[in-house]
């Protein structure tokens, strides 16, 4: 497995000013193609920050820090017994030592990712991947994500392309650690939900009934890993502190995992373009789960779009 990644200073990105100040992002290239830290900086010099930050300190890949955003590729989630079956091959990945016998969330964040630009408001950086030994993924693929800063908030396109000369199964997320406060709230609207099977996987959808697609969450203590398809690609979370963060994502993420640990010290809001096992899922027949193969040089790529703002100058939820 990859060695300890290293500290890192971060590259930086800054816009504005807009009428609530700066926004800032902290970028991680070398520590999995990580964002740090986004924040407002507003006109008096208060930091406000949307993500649990990072700091930059070295880190096992195998225990990263619960903050900032990571990249989920070349799949999300996890893969039962880290094992599938795509195309005439026997794929057996290396299992996570957090949930052996599973793989889980793809590779890409324990690797070293490439700055290809870096402007004041924007940087792009990419993961090339070579078949090898460390995680016996057999198709070559190249990762990127552009991330950027603007009026919209902070933004990121991540791309995966099959570069080898076979179809490749292929998935993309986004993992962000929200700073949330107990009792603050989330809102979004999603159709269906996935059933546990009480191993971390799931058995099969159940729609939710007409009307009751308006899920309105409070953050609680209770640890939960749910797992929602239908997603609307809109999501609202009102912070007692008097911010509002809201994020929106394409059509490609239309799954939603969230994530609370025991304690409710962070949240992970996760969009996502399959469920989780969605490999092995697809296989056994299992309908929707967003399995997707990729021709050889076929692209696939979804945006997430974070915003942080004030209560008092943001719009209602629309349902």
């Amino acid at each position: 497995m990859a060695q300890s990644v290293p500290a890192q200073a971060g590259y930086s990105i800054k816009a504005g000013p807009f009428d609530a100040g700066f926004l800032h992002a902290e970028i991680y290239p070398d520590q999995g193609g990580r964002i740090g830290s986004f924040w407002l900086e507003t006109p008096d010099g208060l930091r406000i920050d949307a993500l649990i930050p990072m700091d930059g300190a070295a880190f096992d890949p195998l225990q990263w820090p619960k903050a900032g955003s990571y990249p989920l590729a070349p799949w999300s989630n996890l893969i039962r017994n880290s094992e599938f079956e795509s195309g005439g091959h026997r794929v057996r990945l290396m299992p996570h030592p957090q949930v052996t016998p599973h793989a889980l969330h793809g590779f890409s964040q324990m690797r070293a990712w490439q700055v290809e630009s870096h402007t004041p408001s924007q940087l792009v950086m990419a993961y090339q991947h070579q078949p090898d030994a460390t995680d016996l993924w057999p198709w070559a693929f190249v990762v990127r994500q552009t991330v950027s800063l603007g009026a919209d908030g902070l933004s990121v396109r991540i791309s995966i392309q099959n570069q080898s000369i076979e179809p490749m199964p292929a998935g993309l997320g986004q993992h962000p650690y929200f700073k949330l406060a107990l009792g603050d709230r989330v809102q979004f609207e999603a159709t269906s939900q996935w059933q546990p099977d009480g191993g971390g996987f799931v058995t099969h959808q159940e729609a939710f009934p007409s009307g009751h697609t308006h899920h309105d969450r409070v953050h609680a203590e209770e640890t939960a890993t749910l797992h929602f398809s239908g997603y609307g690609g809109h999501l609202l979370i009102t912070r007692a502190d008097g911010m509002q963060i809201s994020m929106t994502s394409s059509p490609e993420f239309g799954g939603l995992v969230f994530h609370i640990p025991q304690g409710g010290a962070y949240t992970c809001i996760e969009p996502v373009t399959h469920v989780v096992d969605a490999f092995n899922l697809h296989r056994q027949g299992v309908t929707e789960t967003g399995f997707k193969r990729l021709a050889p040089q076929e692209t696939l790529s979804a945006d997430m779009t974070i915003q942080l703002q004030s209560t008092s100058n943001s719009p209602d939820f629309n349902h």
